[in-house]
């Protein structure tokens, strides 16, 4: 039951968060190596993201910094940076989305 306040997740992928409406999925799979998170995200640089790692952990906002790393790189992995300061460390990404409705808003 969904009472008390309490949302249920939409269901897609494994483990069942979906985006939130509005956002377009980038990807949606197996967890990435940090380098393969941090490649996917670093063109979003400026854009408002969701992300969920395999623990089921998310963070929206937009992404302010994405550290460069080595193709290996598995250990002292530096974080995603977002515009409000607070980092989202690269483990385990299982899903990106972007934000429909900021396509476009540094053109022009």
């Amino acid at each position: 039951m969904a009472e008390n306040g309490q949302q249920s997740q939409g269901r897609s992928g494994a483990d069942g968060a979906s985006p939130p409406e509005g956002y377009d999925l980038v990807y949606n799979g197996q967890p990435l190596p940090p380098f393969y998170a941090a490649e996917i995200l670093r063109p979003l640089i400026g854009r408002t993201v969701w992300i969920r790692d395999a623990g089921g952990h998310t963070r929206h906002g937009q992404i302010k910094d994405v550290p460069w790393l080595k193709e290996d790189q598995q250990r002292d992995v530096p974080p995603v940076v977002f515009e409000d300061d607070r980092p989202f460390y690269l483990k385990q990404i299982v899903c990106v989305a972007v934000y429909a409705g900021d396509k476009c808003k540094d053109a022009s």
